[in-house]
């Protein structure tokens, strides 16, 4: 067998399956101290991004697997890509805050319901690359203009979402579209600004 990444080829033919996911892990740390970010895991042409060891095990065990081949990206690169996908967002989500907010100064019907459930999903989906993008600008060592505005949007926002929780459990229903329409893009706006600056991309 055959596991192939840019940090080199490795050939293996003996062994317990948890030293092939060692190994496989092994090359992945080595990969991220090159600056290398593991997207995915091709096992014989079938494409896997989370949760491998359990599949590299049962496979292994029949012996089924010829080549592994671990995919990554340049962290300079995944940055920018994180960085631009935000920045094109961005104007999305306010909007829909804007938008979206005002259904909850009247009665909310179920297809109201329904536009807020992927509100939400976008803002998690924000979250989720503020953080990503947060921990790979950290491991840069050097300045940021982001960096700084990422922090503080992380924190607000994760106070925002239990404020919002909150208001909705106690059905405090013009407060959350309050909270939505005022607070959230107050919250967005420096962290846009940040963004279209180009910070460190």
């Amino acid at each position: 067998m055959r596991i192939r990444s840019a940090a080199g080829d490795i050939e293996w033919n003996k062994g317990t399956t948890e030293e092939l996911v060692e190994i496989i892990h092994q090359t992945i740390k080595a990969l991220y101290d090159q600056g290398q970010i593991m997207q995915e895991i091709h096992m014989d042409g079938m494409v896997i991004r989370e949760g491998f060891e359990d599949f590299v095990a049962k496979q292994a065990e029949n012996e089924r697997i010829k080549e592994i081949v671990i995919v990554s990206v340049e962290e300079k690169g995944l940055i920018q890509e994180i960085q631009s996908d935000m920045t094109a967002y961005l104007p999305k989500l306010l909007n829909a805050l804007d938008s979206i907010s005002e259904l909850f100064y009247g009665q909310m019907t179920s297809d109201d319901w329904s536009y807020f459930t992927q509100l939400v999903d976008g803002i998690h989906w924000f979250m989720g690359a503020a953080n990503a993008l947060r921990h790979h600008l950290e491991r840069q060592e050097r300045p940021s203009p982001i960096l700084d505005a990422l922090t503080r949007f992380e924190d607000d926002a994760k106070r925002r979402v239990a404020e919002l929780n909150e208001a909705l459990e106690q059905k405090e229903y013009t407060a959350a579209g309050d909270q939505l329409k005022y607070e959230w893009p107050e919250l967005l706006q420096p962290l846009r600004a940040a963004l279209n600056a180009g910070g460190n991309a």
